[in-house]
Protein backbone atom coordinates (compact mmCIF):
# COMPACT_ATOMS: atom_id res chain seq x y z
CA UNK A 1 0.00 0.00 0.00
CA UNK A 2 1.41 3.39 -0.93
CA UNK A 3 1.66 6.02 1.77
CA UNK A 4 1.17 9.77 1.57
CA UNK A 5 3.15 12.05 3.85
CA UNK A 6 1.69 15.21 5.36
CA UNK A 7 2.32 17.23 8.50
CA UNK A 8 0.00 17.82 11.41
CA UNK A 9 0.43 19.86 14.56
CA UNK A 10 -0.87 18.57 17.88
CA UNK A 11 -0.47 19.72 21.46
CA UNK A 12 2.62 18.66 23.35
CA UNK A 13 0.52 16.66 25.84
CA UNK A 14 -1.24 14.77 23.05
CA UNK A 15 2.11 14.04 21.39
CA UNK A 16 3.46 12.65 24.67
CA UNK A 17 0.36 10.46 25.07
CA UNK A 18 0.83 9.25 21.48
CA UNK A 19 4.42 8.24 22.28
CA UNK A 20 3.30 6.31 25.38
CA UNK A 21 0.61 4.42 23.45
CA UNK A 22 2.93 3.73 20.50
CA UNK A 23 5.56 2.28 22.81
CA UNK A 24 3.00 0.18 24.72
CA UNK A 25 1.68 -1.25 21.43
CA UNK A 26 5.13 -1.72 19.92
CA UNK A 27 4.22 0.49 16.96
CA UNK A 28 5.62 3.67 15.49
CA UNK A 29 3.68 6.93 15.83
CA UNK A 30 2.51 6.90 12.21
CA UNK A 31 0.94 3.46 12.64
CA UNK A 32 -0.92 4.54 15.79
CA UNK A 33 -2.18 7.72 14.10
CA UNK A 34 -3.28 5.69 11.06
CA UNK A 35 -5.19 3.21 13.27
CA UNK A 36 -6.88 6.02 15.19
CA UNK A 37 -7.75 7.97 12.06
CA UNK A 38 -9.15 4.89 10.32
CA UNK A 39 -11.40 4.20 13.31
CA UNK A 40 -12.55 7.81 13.56
CA UNK A 41 -13.35 8.04 9.86
CA UNK A 42 -15.21 4.72 9.85
CA UNK A 43 -17.31 5.77 12.84
CA UNK A 44 -18.16 9.25 11.58
CA UNK A 45 -18.68 8.22 7.97
CA UNK A 46 -21.79 6.53 9.38
CA UNK A 47 -23.12 10.02 10.08
CA UNK A 48 -22.73 11.28 6.51
CA UNK A 49 -23.60 8.24 4.36
CA UNK A 50 -27.40 7.76 4.46
CA UNK A 51 -28.30 4.17 5.41
CA UNK A 52 -30.14 2.08 7.96
CA UNK A 53 -27.74 1.88 10.88
CA UNK A 54 -27.22 -0.04 14.11
CA UNK A 55 -24.90 1.44 16.73
CA UNK A 56 -23.95 1.50 20.39
CA UNK A 57 -23.81 4.80 22.21
CA UNK A 58 -22.16 4.89 25.63
CA UNK A 59 -23.15 7.92 27.64
CA UNK A 60 -21.92 8.99 31.09
CA UNK A 61 -22.98 12.08 33.03
CA UNK A 62 -21.96 13.67 36.31
CA UNK A 63 -25.56 13.41 37.47
CA UNK A 64 -28.97 12.02 36.53
CA UNK A 65 -30.33 13.96 33.57
CA UNK A 66 -34.08 14.06 33.04
CA UNK A 67 -33.52 15.64 29.61
CA UNK A 68 -31.82 12.45 28.36
CA UNK A 69 -34.98 10.45 29.02
CA UNK A 70 -37.06 13.14 27.33
CA UNK A 71 -34.63 13.21 24.40
CA UNK A 72 -34.89 9.43 23.93
CA UNK A 73 -38.68 9.70 23.90
CA UNK A 74 -38.49 12.38 21.21
CA UNK A 75 -36.80 10.09 18.69
CA UNK A 76 -39.69 7.86 17.64
CA UNK A 77 -37.94 6.98 14.33
CA UNK A 78 -35.28 5.14 16.31
CA UNK A 79 -35.51 1.83 18.06
CA UNK A 80 -33.58 2.39 21.29
CA UNK A 81 -32.78 -0.26 23.89
CA UNK A 82 -31.11 1.06 26.99
CA UNK A 83 -29.11 -0.17 29.95
CA UNK A 84 -29.08 2.39 32.74
CA UNK A 85 -26.85 2.23 35.81
CA UNK A 86 -25.22 4.39 38.46
CA UNK A 87 -21.77 4.32 39.97
CA UNK A 88 -21.07 6.86 42.66
CA UNK A 89 -22.32 10.20 41.37
CA UNK A 90 -22.19 9.10 37.71
CA UNK A 91 -25.20 8.16 35.59
CA UNK A 92 -24.25 5.64 32.88
CA UNK A 93 -26.33 4.61 29.87
CA UNK A 94 -25.52 2.12 27.15
CA UNK A 95 -27.88 2.59 24.21
CA UNK A 96 -28.39 0.16 21.34
CA UNK A 97 -29.80 2.36 18.58
CA UNK A 98 -31.25 1.29 15.22
CA UNK A 99 -32.72 3.47 12.50
CA UNK A 100 -31.83 6.01 9.80
CA UNK A 101 -28.21 7.14 10.07
CA UNK A 102 -29.12 10.84 9.78
CA UNK A 103 -31.47 10.53 12.78
CA UNK A 104 -28.88 8.62 14.83
CA UNK A 105 -26.30 11.32 13.98
CA UNK A 106 -28.67 14.05 15.21
CA UNK A 107 -29.47 12.09 18.39
CA UNK A 108 -25.78 11.44 19.12
CA UNK A 109 -24.86 15.06 18.47
CA UNK A 110 -27.39 16.26 21.05
CA UNK A 111 -26.23 13.69 23.63
CA UNK A 112 -22.58 14.62 23.10
CA UNK A 113 -23.33 18.32 23.70
CA UNK A 114 -24.96 17.90 27.12
CA UNK A 115 -22.99 19.71 29.82
CA UNK A 116 -21.23 17.41 32.28
CA UNK A 117 -21.60 14.40 29.97
CA UNK A 118 -19.43 12.37 27.65
CA UNK A 119 -20.74 10.20 24.81
CA UNK A 120 -19.01 7.64 22.57
CA UNK A 121 -20.43 6.28 19.33
CA UNK A 122 -19.65 2.87 17.86
CA UNK A 123 -21.33 1.60 14.67
CA UNK A 124 -21.98 -2.15 14.72
CA UNK A 125 -21.69 -2.86 10.99
CA UNK A 126 -19.36 -2.12 8.12
CA UNK A 127 -20.46 0.47 5.56
CA UNK A 128 -19.21 -1.76 2.74
CA UNK A 129 -22.22 -3.99 3.44
CA UNK A 130 -24.56 -1.19 2.30
CA UNK A 131 -25.79 -1.83 -1.25
CA UNK A 132 -24.16 0.52 -3.76
CA UNK A 133 -21.38 1.52 -1.35
CA UNK A 134 -17.92 0.22 -2.12
CA UNK A 135 -15.22 0.37 0.50
CA UNK A 136 -12.34 2.64 -0.59
CA UNK A 137 -8.75 1.51 -0.14
CA UNK A 138 -7.59 1.72 3.46
CA UNK A 139 -10.85 0.43 4.90
CA UNK A 140 -12.90 3.63 5.23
Amino acid sequence: MSKRRFGVSISRGLAESLDVVAEALGLDRSSVVELALRGLLEDYTHHVVPHSCVALIAHICDRELVEVTAMIGGYEELKITQLHSHTGEKCIQILLVAGPSRVIADFFSKLAKLKGCKARYMPLHDLSSIPGREQPPGGV
